[in-house]
């Protein structure tokens, strides 16, 4: 009798472990492909059975592109909390920016997410090309070289021309101008505390990177 009980205890654990990873999967690629197309989803956890209190050891996800706004992007983290680890390459993350009460679609390349527990780093390219593109008609940008990794932009438009900045402050991610204390929202939410942004300069535009922590 108690072999037999052994013989299914192990039959069951064999068949949740092959099942419920896959399953766990589907349910992540969906969630995703809501927002754009996955090229794969990988979820590791030993026992399976810890997936049904969602808690995995890792996930690792492939995403040819996607298009989320700030909130969307932040409730796809969010839902990662229980996870111990998550890594993510997005081939091309487009982020739907909003301020002044405009949209812009703001386009990130060759973007890396790597979340440890309750830290986050993500980190992807930021073309020039690309930034004046998503600016409306006649606004110019250029991206500005820092000796201290700040993101410093050069604008000229019909209502504003100078250097802003964009930079983490009480969580919030914030745009200012250069050499003030006066700031613009650009995305906060209680979630997620943003802890600082940094760019360095590369061939065509900037590296940006981004260190969170999720609430």
């Amino acid at each position: 009798m108690v072999a037999v009980v052994v013989a299914v205890l192990v039959l069951v654990f064999g068949v949740g472990q092959l099942v419920l990873p896959s399953i766990a999967e589907k349910v992540a690629r969906e969630k995703i492909e809501r927002y754009g197309k996955v090229q794969s989803v990988s979820i590791e956890a030993v026992p399976a059975i810890q997936l049904a209190w969602k808690s995995a050891q890792s996930v690792s996800v492939n995403v040819s592109h996607i298009e989320v706004t700030p909130k969307q992007a932040t409730d796809l983290l969010h839902e990662s909390k229980p996870f111990a680890k998550v890594d993510g390459v997005l081939q091309l993350l487009i982020i739907k920016a909003q301020a002044a009460g405009l949209t812009v679609p703001l386009p990130l390349r060759d973007v890396h997410v790597h979340k440890r527990q309750e830290e986050i780093v993500a980190e992807g390219q930021l073309l020039e090309s690309d930034l004046r593109s998503a600016l409306p008609g006649g606004a110019k940008v250029q991206l500005v070289p820092t000796a201290d990794e700040r993101v410093v932009m050069n604008v000229e438009s019909g209502f504003f021309s100078g250097k802003v900045e964009v930079a983490a402050k009480n969580g919030a991610l914030v745009l200012a101008p250069a050499e003030s204390n006066e700031s613009l929202p650009l995305f906060s939410d209680p979630r997620i505390d943003i802890e600082s942004v940094h760019a360095r300069s590369g061939p065509g535009g900037e590296t940006v990177a981004v260190r969170a922590r999720l609430r």
